[in-house]
């Protein structure tokens, strides 16, 4: 290899990571955001008869997430989400338990159920999940548009306002199940899920992001543009 060749491949080398460095915030964001959208497409391939390829893509997706119906979207049916009675909105014209009467509904594991023509097709990720990555990815988002100048939030905030709140929201909801002797188990509603989850994907990437790209810009070979 000439001396020619291999400049021009440091150059390239030297040019790929100098792009990267600056726009990796937004390739998580697209990342995050395309997963979410990928999230949709079984539903959307249900309602459309490719019930195997559908089939599939859940499954594939549940390696990630529990995937259980009363805590999901569903698109394409009377309502876009059906709580479990325990939620207790009474505002929901059909709860998780009202829809399997009404619809006589019976399978070995809620997390197998996908929906069906009058209830719609759930999405492959939870409401809580979902919110998560949108949240990781709008931050991502922001902190590319800020041009990576935005500070590392204190780990004191981020425990206060990222961790709390879904560890209370979910771990109370996960504990009550095993203690008989309260008044029911509690379980969270949707907006409980998709705040604490968004919370939770928001402050974690303001903590996260901004200590990557420090210790990636020690190597950052051009000054960022003012």
């Amino acid at each position: 290899m000439t001396q020619s060749s291999v400049n021009k491949k440091d150059t390239f080398q030297k040019a790929a990571t100098n792009w990267f460095n600056r726009s990796y915030p937004l390739i998580f964001a697209f990342l995050f955001f395309f997963f979410v959208v990928i999230s949709f497409v079984p539903p959307l391939l249900m309602k459309v008869g490719a019930t195997t390829i559908a089939i599939i893509l859940y499954r594939l997706f549940k390696f990630l997430c529990h995937q259980l119906p009363f805590r999901s979207f569903f698109l394409f049916g009377a309502q876009p989400y059906y709580p479990l009675e325990a939620a207790r909105m009474s505002q929901i014209p059909l709860t998780f338990e009202a829809a399997l009467d009404e619809f006589s509904l019976s399978f070995d594991n809620p997390a197998n159920f996908y929906g069906n023509e009058l209830m719609g097709y759930k999405g492959a990720l939870c409401q809580r999940d979902i919110a998560i990555y949108l949240g990781f990815g709008l931050f991502c988002l922001v902190f590319y548009l800020s041009r990576n100048r935005i500070k590392r939030v204190h780990w004191a905030i981020w425990l206060t306002f990222g961790i709390v709140p879904i560890g209370l929201d979910g771990g109370s909801q996960l504990v009550s199940w095993f203690l008989p002797f309260l008044d029911g188990a509690r379980e969270s509603t949707p907006i409980f899920r998709v705040v604490t989850g968004g919370l939770f994907g928001w402050m974690t990437a303001w903590f996260i992001l901004p200590f990557l790209d420090k210790n990636l810009q020690q190597e950052y070979d051009e000054p960022r543009p003012e």
